[in-house]
Parts: structure tokens; C-alpha cells; sequence
């Protein structure tokens, strides 16, 4: 039997309220508290980047094909490209790319009786993939497509609605200007649906259209368009993907954007709260550490008459260390798994009753996102243990200084 382990556990947590009981749970408590913390930083961030990236996914693909932007943000170009048949079925073959949508873009003053709103319409055929857009769709259905000519149907969003005063089912006035000094082009259009991503600078801007009724406003092929969205299989490989298309089959003016680029203001802020992800880390961490080495300090102080029997009847200062260190993992053991517990019961409750509410037009979100890890709650947990671990060795090294002798006397 281990001497040291047996000791341990009979004093890892004391039975009576004592100063001891106190120092012991304070440690527990601080312990899970850290783990708690951590846990719960990550998966509200996992949460809140999956939600928000999604979410420009489903709005705008992955990555976009268009001519050159320099700062591959703008939804302004002076001149449209043509659909490339040949060039869409030499990115098919790529591996990992889905669906391939071109689309166009039109500015628009949208009127109804007693307000106006300014627009832009996102014209798309019936090859779109629908279900992208559907996701977002609160009231209304899809656009549908006649056989021929254009369809008079639109879908705007929920922002426009409002500013609007208008439902799904009703009708306004477009008003179409190419160019300034050119008399406005009217077409009365029904609105078919009404969609909100949550993403309130997009719910701002876009309304979706027919693209022929674009091409038939501005007088063009329905070859003509703005770009395409190219959606992938898995998001983590866009970078290759992108790379792939750059390298072997698009040339200049065109240029392949991930949506990172795109939207690199949104992705910018992601990334600026990623990094407070690891000072929260080292904060709690410390606090973790700080308040078990402080309790073991008190517990040895405490326990000082037991160190000099020990030392009394032969123990050495290593198996008297063991007692304290062996002490300190358990306890530390105990605040790790109680913070798991708490951390992910937590994120389930948040996950399926959402009672922590955000604001969209701030965090583009209704409700707190959680998303948990497995994998990372494991390397949290195991990471907390060792670098404890480690630590922990050293106010166990007290014991070498305490005389047996002055401890005996010692009350």
C-alpha cells in the first residue's frame, strides 16, 4: 500500500468545520470555478463564430469569384462578367466544391404608399440553391419562377419591411436608375417573403430578385452577372479550394474571394475575440494555481505536528511531501471535474432553453451560441491537472524545513 496516498485521502477533505474544511473547499471551489470559466469562454466562442460564419455562408457562399476588387469588399463594379460555362465545369471537378450560383446585383428605391427605402436587389435564377436563402425566411415563400419572361415576386427582409410598413403578400414600386440623369425605370413587384439573417448591415442593404427581371431593366444578356458564390463541402478547406481555383482555372480580371475577405471587418472582430480567449486562459489559471498553493501552504502550517511524528518515526521528507502533494491532486482533481460538470450543464440549459438574450444589431445573433468540444473540454481539463501538477510540487518542498523537534511542540 502506498503510505503516502493512504494519508492523503484520510486528509484530503476534514470531516469537522474547521479553518482546514474552509481552505480545503475554498481551493475546490476556486478550482472548479477556473475550469468553469474556461470551458464556457470556449464554447460561447465556438458558438458565436459558427452561428455568425454560418450564417455569411448561407447568405454568400464561401468564396466568390468576381473581377478584381482591391480591397475585395465591394459590392460596386463598372463592368459585369459573363457566365463562363467552360469555367464552372472545370471548378466542379475540384474536390469539395458543391454548388456553383451566379448571380447579379442592381441598385433600387423600393416606395409604397407612404414611405420610400433604398435597396439592392440580389438577382438570382431558379438554379439557385434555394435552400440557403430558406434557412432565413420568416413569413412568405420562395420566389416563383414562370416559364417564361421574369418573375414579379420578391423576397426583402425584415429590416425593409419594417421601414417599409409592409407584409408579405402586398405590393410596392421599384424604381431602377442606371445612370444619373436617366429617367427611373418602374416595375410593381409583390413581395413574396420576408428573410432575416440576423446580420443587420446585409438585412439593410439586399433584397433577392429575379435576375431576368435585372437583365431586363438594364437592357443585357442574361449571360451578364456580378460574380459567383461557390459554396464548399467542408469550410476548413476553403483556403485550398481557393488556391486551386486561382492556380488552374481563373484568370485575371477575375479573382477568388473567401468570404473572410469579403467580410473582413466581421472576421477581424472574430478574431480580435479569439485572442482575449487566451488571456482569459492565463487569468484563470493563475487563480486556479495561486489559490491551491496558498491552501497547501496553510493545510502543511496546520498539519505541522503530523509532519514531525512522521519525521519522528523515520518517514522521510519525500514521503512526506508525497502526503501533501498527493493532497493537493486530489483536491485538485475534484475542482476540475465539479467545474466540467457545472461548465457543461450550463451550456446544455443555454443550448436548449436559451435564457441569456443578445441584441442582433450588435452581436448579429438573438440568444447566446454555445458549441461544445469534447476534444477541447478534455485538453482544458488535462491541461489544468498537469500544469497543476507541476506547480504543486513546490510548496511541498516546506516540509524540508520543519524541524521535527519545534514541530512536536508546535500547537
Amino acid at each position: 500500500m502506498n503510505i503516502s496516498w493512504f494519508i492523503a485521502k484520510r486528509i484530503a477533505i476534514p470531516k469537522q468545520k474547521t479553518f482546514s474544511s474552509f481552505i480545503v473547499k475554498l481551493c475546490i471551489f476556486s478550482t472548479a470555478i477556473s475550469v468553469a470559466v474556461m470551458i464556457m469562454s470556449t464554447a460561447l466562442f465556438d458558438g458565436f463564430e459558427h452561428a455568425i460564419t454560418n450564417k455569411f455562408y448561407n447568405s454568400w457562399g464561401n468564396i466568390q469569384v468576381m473581377n478584381f476588387d482591391a480591397s475585395g469588399s465591394s459590392f460596386q463594379q463598372q463592368t459585369d462578367l459573363f457566365i463562363d460555362s467552360s469555367m464552372i465545369r472545370n471548378l466542379k471537378s475540384i474536390n469539395g466544391i458543391k454548388t456553383i450560383s451566379p448571380y447579379t446585383l442592381q441598385n433600387v428605391v423600393l416606395k409604397t404608399k407612404k414611405t420610400i427605402q433604398g435597396a439592392m436587389f440580389k438577382g438570382i435564377d431558379k438554379h439557385f440553391d434555394w435552400l440557403r436563402i430558406e434557412k432565413f425566411l420568416i413569413a412568405g415563400k420562395r420566389i416563383n419562377y414562370p416559364d417564361s419572361g421574369y418573375s414579379k415576386q420578391i423576397i426583402i427582409s425584415s429590416y425593409q419591411a419594417e421601414k417599409l410598413n409592409i407584409k408579405h403578400g402586398d405590393s410596392l414600386i421599384a424604381y431602377f436608375v442606371e445612370q444619373q440623369g436617366d429617367i427611373p425605370r418602374a416595375r410593381k413587384l409583390e413581395v413574396c417573403g420576408i428573410y432575416q439573417t440576423g446580420l443587420i448591415e446585409n438585412d439593410k442593404l439586399f433584397a433577392f430578385a429575379d435576375a431576368q427581371l435585372i437583365h431586363k431593366i438594364k437592357n443585357d444578356s442574361s449571360i451578364n452577372i456580378f460574380g459567383y458564390e461557390v459554396t464548399i463541402a467542408n469550410p476548413a478547406d476553403a483556403n485550398s479550394i481557393q488556391q486551386q481555383m486561382q492556380d488552374n482555372f481563373i484568370a485575371a480580371p477575375l479573382e477568388a474571394y473567401r468570404i473572410q475577405q469579403r467580410f473582413s471587418y466581421i472576421f477581424q472582430w472574430l478574431g480580435l475575440i479569439k485572442s482575449d480567449l487566451s488571456i482569459i486562459y492565463i487569468i484563470m489559471l493563475i487563480v486556479a494555481v495561486m489559490n491551491i498553493i496558498s491552501g497547501i501552504l496553510i493545510l502543511i502550517l496546520e498539519r505541522t505536528q503530523m509532519v514531525g511524528i512522521l519525521k519522528s518515526v523515520g518517514a522521510p521528507n519525500i514521503k512526506i511531501q508525497s502526503v501533501f502533494y498527493w493532497q493537493s491532486i486530489y483536491i485538485c482533481a475534484i475542482g476540475i471535474a465539479i467545474g466540467i460538470i457545472f461548465a457543461v450543464t450550463l451550456c446544455l440549459l443555454q443550448q436548449y432553453f436559451p435564457f441569456l438574450k443578445l441584441d442582433p444589431k450588435v452581436y448579429y445573433v438573438n440568444y447566446v451560441q454555445v458549441n461544445l468540444n469534447m476534444i477541447k473540454i478534455a485538453v482544458i481539463a488535462l491541461g489544468t491537472f498537469a500544469i497543476c501538477g507541476m506547480l504543486l510540487l513546490i510548496p511541498t518542498y516546506l516540509v524540508n524545513k520543519i524541524n521535527p523537534i519545534k514541530a512536536l511542540r508546535f500547537d
